[in-house]
C-alpha cells in the first residue's frame, strides 16, 4: 500500500500555492489607462504615472486651455 505523508501533501500544497501566486505577480502586472473623449476644458496634465492616455473619439483642446504632456507618458491614438 503507498501511503502518503500528510506532510509531503501539505507541503506539495504550498508550494502549488506559492507557484500560483508567483505567476500572479509575475504576469498579472496591468496598466490601467485613462480613456479621454471630449473637450478638454481646463488646464491639465497627462502624467506619465497616469498613462497611457487613451483617446476614445473625437479630442479636442479647448480655446486658451493648455494641455501640458509630461516626458514618458504614453498616448495611444487608437
Amino acid at each position: 500500500m503507498n501511503k502518503k505523508s500528510p506532510l509531503s501533501a501539505f507541503s506539495a500544497a504550498i508550494l502549488i500555492c506559492g507557484l500560483v501566486l508567483g505567476s500572479a505577480i509575475i504576469f498579472g502586472t496591468v496598466q490601467a489607462s485613462t480613456d479621454v473623449i471630449g473637450i478638454i476644458t481646463s488646464d491639465t496634465t497627462w502624467t506619465k504615472v497616469n498613462s497611457p492616455y487613451s483617446l476614445m473619439g473625437p479630442t479636442a483642446v479647448g480655446e486658451g486651455v493648455t494641455l501640458t504632456i509630461e516626458a514618458g507618458a504614453t498616448v495611444n491614438l487608437n
